[in-house]
C-alpha cells in the first residue's frame, strides 16, 4: 500500500508540472491537489499511531467534544483527584482554543476512531492552502509565481510532518495557518475587487484563527495597517474607519461567546490558561530551554530547506518597483514582525513562526521565477526547475533515512514500540467496557491513547489507596504487565493482569 501511494503521489506531481508547463493550469492544479492528498496519506500511514506530543492529547479532547462540544475534557470521567494545573492529567481541558478540536471531533464522528480521522482535517487544510497560494501568487504577480507557491505549500517537508502528527502542535498549527491564510486571501481579494463582502470574511477567518491559537490570528490587521500607511499614508481614512470596525465586529462575534462561556462555566481553568498564555512571552513554558535569540533564523533551513535562500533574488521587486510591490513589502514587514516577536518571547517552538509560511513561499516562488526567466525561457528548463523544487522541498534524503528499519531516531527507533502497543490498545477496545473497566500502570503517558481507543478510564502507576478508591466505585481494574508491578497489584485478586507484552522502551 505504501509503495503504491508513493508511486501515485510521484505521478501526480510529475503530471501536474507537465500540465502546467503545457499551459493547462486548471488541470495542473487539480493534479497538484491529488499529489497533496496522496503524499499526506503516505506520511500518515507511516505513523499508524498517535504521536506523543501533542497529537494524542488533541485527538482525545476532540473525540470527547463529540459528546459535548461546549465541555472540552481530557479525562471525561475522572475517578481520582486531579490538579487543574496539570494540563496533561486534568478534567476540563482549556489548554488550547476549541475550533480545531471541534473540527477533529467532527472528523472522528464521520470517519470513526482512528489516526487517519484525526489527520484528515490537516490534509484538507493543506489542499485549501495550496489553492490559496496559487490564487494569491497569481493575483499579485503571475501564474508562474502562483503555481510555484502552490507546489511549495504542497511539498513542504515541515508541513508534511505537521500533517502526520510527528511535529508537536501538529493539527493545531496546520489549521491555524489555514485560517490566518484565509484571512490574508480575503484581504487580497478585497484589495483587488473592492467588494466589501470580503471585509466580513476577513473578520470571520481571523476570528476562527484566534479560536485556534489566540491573538496572532489578528495578523491580517497588521497587514491592513501597514498597507494603509504605505499606500494611503494614514490608517485613519474614511474607508478604514468604517470597514475595519465592521470586520473586527465579525471577528469578535466569533471569539467572544466562547470566552464568556468558559469564564462563566470553568472560571478557575480559564484564568489559569489565560495567565499561562501571557507567561509564555516572559518565561519558557513547557518547552526545551532555548537561549539563542537567532533560533528562528537557524530553523529556516529546517522549515523551508535551503530554498529559503531564494528569498534574496525576490527582493529585486522592491528595487524594480515591480507590480504590486507595496503588497509584497507589507508581507515582508509582516514576516519580520512575526520573527522578531517570537524571537523576543521566551517560549520557542519551530512552528510558532510557521504562521507566515504563505508569505515565505510567495517570496521564494518570486525568486525562483525571476532566476529561471533570467536563465532561459525554455519550458523544459522551467519544468526541470519545478522538479528540483519539489525534490528539495519534500526533503527526500531525510525521508529515505528516516524510514530505514534500523534508524535509531525517535521516528525509527520508537516506531516499532508505538505500533506494537497501539495494535493492542485497539484490540482492547473490542474487549473492555468503557463504563465499567479501568486500565492502570500505563507508561510514557500511554493512558491517553488507551482512553482514546477504548473509551475506558486509564491511569499511569497509582498507589494502593488510589486502587481502593477505584474499587469502591465498583470498577473492574486491569493492569499492564510492566515487569515492575508492585505486590499490592500482583497479589490483588480483583485486578486482572493483561496478558500482553507491553513495550515500555524502544526495541
Amino acid at each position: 500500500m505504501q509503495l503504491e501511494l508513493a508511486i501515485v503521489s510521484l505521478f501526480f506531481y510529475l503530471f501536474s508540472i507537465f500540465l502546467f508547463v503545457n499551459k493547462k493550469a486548471s488541470w495542473a492544479l487539480f493534479a497538484l491537489l491529488l499529489g497533496t492528498i496522496t503524499i499526506r496519506l503516505f506520511m500518515s500511514n507511516e505513523l499508524p499511531y498517535l504521536n506523543d506530543w501533542d497529537e494524542r492529547f488533541h485527538a482525545l479532547v476532540g473525540k470527547n467534544m463529540i459528546e459535548n462540544p461546549l465541555k472540552p475534557t481530557l479525562y471525561n470521567h475522572p475517578l481520582l483527584p486531579y490538579d487543574i494545573k496539570d494540563w496533561d492529567k486534568n478534567h476540563i481541558w482549556l489548554h488550547k482554543e476549541p475550533l480545531f478540536l471541534w473540527i477533529i471531533g467532527l472528523s472522528i464522528k464521520i470517519f470513526g476512531v482512528s489516526e487517519l480521522a484525526v489527520r484528515i482535517p490537516s490534509i484538507i487544510a493543506s489542499c485549501i492552502l495550496v489553492l490559496i497560494s496559487y490564487r494569491i501568487g497569481s493575483l499579485i504577480r503571475n501564474k508562474n509565481t502562483g503555481f510555484i507557491a502552490a507546489l511549495l505549500m504542497s511539498t513542504n517537508y515541515f508541513s508534511l510532518i505537521l500533517c502526520c502528527g510527528f511535529m508537536g502542535m501538529e493539527h493545531n498549527d496546520t489549521l491555524f495557518l489555514l485560517f490566518v491564510s484565509l484571512s490574508i486571501w480575503s484581504w487580497v481579494e478585497w484589495i483587488f475587487s473592492k467588494n466589501n463582502k470580503w471585509i466580513i470574511l476577513i473578520g470571520i477567518f481571523s476570528g476562527g484563527a484566534i479560536l485556534i491559537k489566540w491573538v496572532v490570528g489578528l495578523l491580517v490587521y497588521l497587514v491592513w495597517f501597514l498597507y494603509s500607511f504605505l499606500v494611503e499614508k494614514s490608517f485613519f481614512t474614511r474607508k478604514n474607519i468604517v470597514l475595519i470596525p465592521l470586520s473586527l465586529l465579525c471577528c469578535l462575534a466569533i471569539v467572544v461567546p466562547w470566552h464568556i462561556w468558559i469564564f462563566s462555566m470553568y472560571p478557575q481553568e480559564a484564568q489559569l490558561e489565560i495567565g499561562l498564555f501571557f507567561t509564555r512571552f516572559s518565561k519558557n513554558v513547557g518547552q526545551a530551554t532555548v537561549t539563542n535569540k537567532l533560533y528562528y533564523l537557524d530553523e529556516l533551513k529546517n522549515t523551508y530547506t535551503y530554498l529559503f535562500l531564494f528569498i534574496v533574488p525576490s527582493l529585486l521587486i522592491f528595487i524594480k518597483r515591480d507590480k504590486n510591490w507595496k503588497i509584497l513589502a507589507v508581507f515582508m514587514l509582516s514576516i519580520l514582525f512575526v520573527y522578531t516577536f517570537f524571537s523576543i518571547a521566551s517560549t520557542k517552538t519551530p512552528a510558532y513562526v510557521y504562521v507566515v509560511a504563505l508569505f515565505v513561499f510567495l517570496f521564494i516562488s518570486i525568486g525562483l521565477d525571476y532566476l529561471s526567466a533570467l536563465i532561459t525561457k525554455n519550458n523544459y528548463f522551467f519544468m526541470l526547475t519545478l522538479l528540483g523544487i519539489a525534490y528539495i522541498n519534500i526533503n527526500v534524503t531525510d525521508l529515505v533515512l528516516v524510514y530505514q528499519p534500523n534508524n535509531t531516531c525517535y521516528w525509527g527507533g520508537q516506531r516499532k514500540r508505538k505500533i506494537h502497543n497501539t495494535n493492542y490498545f485497539k484490540l482492547l477496545a473490542t474487549e473492555l467496557k468503557p463504563k465499567n473497566d479501568v486500565v492502570i500502570f500505563c507508561k510514557n503517558k500511554d493512558e491517553i491513547e488507551v482512553i482514546f481507543y477504548t473509551g475506558c478510564t486509564a491511569y499511569p502507576a497509582i498507589d494502593s489507596t488510589q486502587i481502593d478508591t477505584i474499587q469502591n466505585l465498583h470498577k473492574n481494574i486491569f493492569a499492564f504487565d510492566t515487569k515492575e508491578l508492585p505486590s499490592f497489584v500482583t497479589n490483588n485478586k480483583n485486578i486482572t493482569i493483561l496478558p500482553f507484552e507491553y513495550k515500555t522502551n524502544e526495541w
